[in-house]
């Protein structure tokens, strides 16, 4: 069975999309299917944008320090966001400056061939807000 997957990324027109499709059966049977960690996917950059009411700043030290995890470890962490479908776009809930980060620099744009790893939360406006502030808090990221 692992050799018929394999063969089938391997001769897919659109490996990346067949390893996501793979996922999400996988997702969809899964015992941790209740947690977003369990559906990683990567997404065109070009698909996600900001959320307008996060409150949450980092100082150039840290950027930089970003910036550097981010060149010599790659992703590690996904982005957390909400899938508006019928616009099919992602809405950062946590994660800007990892986003940002892969934004404006070439390197790291590259590198990641202009995706991002993503996970997506249901939530309304409400518990989006209240989600982002939680995550910010957790790593005493509030102003």
């Amino acid at each position: 069975m692992m050799k018929a997957i394999k063969d089938m990324v391997l001769t897919s027109s659109d490996p990346l999309q067949t390893i996501q499709d793979i996922r999400g059966l996988l997702y969809a049977i899964s015992p941790q299917g209740s947690q977003p960690i369990d559906n990683v996917r990567w997404v065109p950059i070009e698909k996600i944008s900001p959320n307008d009411y996060n409150p949450n700043s980092v100082a150039g030290v840290e950027m930089k320090l970003l910036y550097t995890s981010i060149l010599h470890d790659g992703y590690t962490q996904p982005i957390v966001t909400v899938y508006d479908q019928e616009k099919d776009h992602y809405i950062i809930v946590d994660g800007f400056h990892r986003y940002f980060t892969c934004k404006n620099n070439k390197d790291i744009y590259d590198s990641c061939k202009g995706m991002l790893p993503v996970v997506v939360i249901d939530k309304n406006i409400n518990d989006r807000m209240a989600s982002t502030i939680r995550h910010n808090r957790a790593r005493g990221n509030m102003p």
